[in-house]
């Protein structure tokens, strides 16, 4: 009886669940199609990974673009400076991040979920990875204001 019950509980669950989602898929949008995007980590990694480049871009509109770079435990970061202000998110991992160069520079250790803010043209690097990283990497593209 019992195994009855949760094979019905379980049935009844799916049925609801299938039913919620093909309501919303019929539902109208309200939001143009290209004004709006939806993503996730798991498949832009995945797609990330097929190319074999530590980066891919998967938002790119005219004030911002955005991207997943990955380094792999012990990798060496290769990135130079950008024309573009950034904001890194430590999604996975951990490393240390190096800002600026020579006796200028500050170094940080970073794991998952920290935010960095590096201003264009600012030299910048991750070092001693430690852990598999995978950083979310947000260029603004806007055009600063003139003083």
């Amino acid at each position: 009886m019992q195994r009855n019950l949760g094979l019905v509980i379980a049935l009844t669950g799916a049925l609801l669940g299938w039913c919620g989602r093909s309501l919303v898929q019929e539902a109208p949008s309200k939001v143009a199609p290209k004004d709006w995007s939806f993503h996730h980590l798991d498949t832009v990694s995945a797609e990330r990974l097929k190319t074999g480049r530590p980066y891919r871009q998967f938002i790119k509109r005219d004030t911002l673009t955005c991207g997943l770079y990955a380094l792999k435990k012990g990798a060496t970061d290769g990135q130079t400076p950008h024309a573009m202000d950034e904001v890194y998110y430590v999604s996975k991992g951990a490393a240390s991040f190096t800002v600026g160069q020579g006796d200028d520079a500050e170094t940080q250790k970073v794991k998952t979920g920290a935010v960095i803010f590096v201003k264009r043209g600012v030299p910048h690097r991750f070092k001693d990875i430690s852990d598999d990283l995978e950083v979310l990497v947000f260029f603004s593209t806007a055009k600063a204001k003139k003083k």
